[in-house]
């Protein structure tokens, strides 16, 4: 794209929202503040009932960049987009599957019938210039013919952001935290046993962060002592962890396997390593590294949960300072990749 500025409309919401801030409104105020080319953001949110987008709000951008688009209202922007002609480029960007919410999640309400929104999400990737999925799983989601228009764009953490080194000193209490919302209630459910029965062998304490069950707060108060902070928010876990929370040793990010996560980003891998963690997650593409070490603490099953945690605790008391300076310098590299992949496609 061959132009003095750039003109761009975010159909998202602000930094406030974890997804936006990873993947809308976050990288592209970034850039906006790091381009040598001056960058103009407009944003406007569209979802259940928000403004509806008219041609006088489209026809002087560039670029219009639809994050989690979903509706209706979002494949008439993008009809204006296509009226615009090649003056206006149209971008679709989506980090979960919200055709296949389960049944018991919350958000599944706030996103509706299953049908509707699929056939919304493919009717956008067919009128869409620019398509951006999370995860090489989620491409393989959509039908065949459309996989090829689709493009693989990884969360990557802000770069404002430095790393941190793991602190752990052998003898201590293995501080082990989660982060979530309500969404991962039933994550809990086939983990929760092999959590219990770590909790009552290993000397740990546990850092509970957003809002999780309270069947899961009581089962792990009544085996060791739980630290719960209800009150961070989903954008602030890692700048929580890194600058005001305690410098946890473990994140564990339980996620039962089917569609709808296998098709999530690794995103809290990358938060976990950035503040200094191990991390124990799945055992799925999305999350393996070239280290060995780290790919012992994934899990297949959650009857492997209290091994890969206990192997965590373990490393974690020898000292996991090296592995997470490897861990940190390969997600460091793949910032790198995927910020230029981003840059490619604003300025293409």
């Amino acid at each position: 794209m061959s132009s003095a500025f750039l003109n761009i409309l975010l159909v998202c919401p602000d930094e406030k929202d974890a997804t936006s801030f990873y993947r809308g409104w976050g990288p592209f105020g970034e850039l906006a503040q790091n381009s040598n080319t001056p960058i103009f953001l407009h944003r406007i949110p569209l979802l259940n009932g928000s403004p509806q987008i008219g041609w006088s709000t489209v026809a002087d951008k560039q670029l219009v960049f639809l994050q989690r688009p979903c509706q209706q209202a979002h494949i008439e922007v993008l009809k204006i987009c296509r009226q615009a002609g090649a003056t206006v480029r149209s971008w679709v960007d989506w980090d979960d599957l919200l055709w296949k919410i389960p049944h018991g999640n919350p958000a599944k309400a706030f996103y509706g019938n299953e049908d509707e929104v699929k056939a919304a999400m493919l009717a956008c990737v067919q009128m869409a210039d620019i398509i951006t999925v999370s995860t090489e799983f989620f491409r393989t989601t959509f039908p065949e013919e459309l996989q090829s228009k689709i493009q693989v764009l990884r969360n990557r953490l802000p770069k404002r952001w430095q790393c941190c080194h793991a602190h752990q000193k052998p003898g201590e209490r293995i501080k082990i935290a989660w982060r979530g919302s309500r969404t991962h209630d039933l994550d809990w459910i086939d983990f929760l046993p092999e959590v219990v029965r770590l909790s009552e062998q290993e000397p740990i304490d546990w850092y509970i962060i957003g809002s999780a069950p309270p069947h899961v707060l009581e089962a792990l108060s009544n085996t060791t002592q739980v630290f719960y902070y209800p009150e961070i928010p989903m954008e602030r876990y890692f700048e929580w962890f890194i600058k005001e929370g305690p410098q946890a040793d473990i994140l564990f990010v339980p996620l039962r396997d089917h569609i709808f996560n296998r098709a999530k980003s690794h995103i809290a891998l990358l938060e976990a390593t950035m503040a200094g963690m191990l991390c124990v997650g799945p055992a799925w593409p999305e999350w393996k590294t070239p280290e060995p070490q780290a790919n012992r603490l994934l899990y297949h099953t959650p009857d492997q949960i209290f091994s890969c945690l206990q192997t965590a605790c373990e490393q974690s008391r020898k000292g996991a300072f090296t592995l997470i300076q490897q861990l940190q310098a390969y997600f460091l590299q793949q910032y790198q990749e995927e910020q230029q992949k981003f840059q490619d496609l604003v300025f293409a």
